[in-house]
C-alpha cells in the first residue's frame, strides 16, 4: 500500500489552515473590539497570529529545501533542527511574557506546548537518527492542532465574560 497522503499535501494544507487560523483571529479581534480584551487574551491573540506565521514558515521550509535541490534526509534533518530553535525560542518567550503580565498560563496553552514537546522530542530523534518526512509531518499536524485549542480557547474566554 502506497502513502496516503504525500508531505507536500500534508504541508500545503498546513499552510492553508494556517493562514485561515490568521483570519478568523483577526475577525474575532474585530468583533470583538468594543469588549475589554485581558492581558491573557491578548497574548492569547499573539500566541495565535505568531502560531499561524510559524505553521506557514514551517510547512513551507521542506518545499524550498527540496526544491533548492537539498537531499530528503538533509532537508527533513534540518527542518527539524530548525523547528526545536524555533521551539525553546518561543517557550521561554512565552513563558517571560505570562510571568512579566502577571497572569497565569491558561491550562489550554500549557497542555498545547506539552503536547508540542512530545513533537519536539520527535524532532530531536528526527534530526538525529530517523531523517524522514513522518516526523516533521506530525510536528506541522501538531502546531495546527495546538493553534486550533489556542483559538477555541480564545472564542471561549471572550464568549464567556
Amino acid at each position: 500500500m502506497g502513502k496516503l497522503l504525500t508531505a507536500d499535501i500534508v504541508l500545503t494544507s498546513a499552510i492553508q489552515v494556517g493562514i485561515a487560523i490568521a483570519g478568523f483571529t483577526g475577525i474575532v479581534v474585530a468583533i470583538s473590539k468594543g469588549a475589554k480584551i485581558s492581558a491573557r487574551e491578548r497574548i492569547s491573540v499573539s500566541i495565535l497570529l505568531l502560531a499561524s506565521i510559524a505553521t506557514v514558515t514551517l510547512a513551507f521550509l521542506p518545499m524550498i529545501f527540496l526544491n533548492a535541490g537539498v537531499s530528503e534526509r538533509s532537508t527533513w534533518m534540518t527542518s527539524s533542527i530548525l523547528f526545536l530553535i524555533y521551539f525553546v525560542s518561543i517557550v521561554s518567550y512565552r513563558v517571560t511574557q505570562f510571568r512579566r503580565s502577571g497572569v497565569t498560563m491558561p491550562r489550554p496553552v500549557s497542555l498545547g506546548i506539552g503536547f508540542l514537546g512530545i513533537s519536539a522530542l520527535l524532532q530531536a530523534a528526527n534530526a538525529i537518527f530517523i531523517r524522514d518526512s513522518w516526523p516533521y509531518l506530525i510536528l506541522i499536524v501538531s502546531y495546527v492542532i495546538y493553534s486550533f485549542i489556542v483559538f477555541a480557547y480564545l472564542l471561549w474566554s471572550l464568549w464567556t465574560e
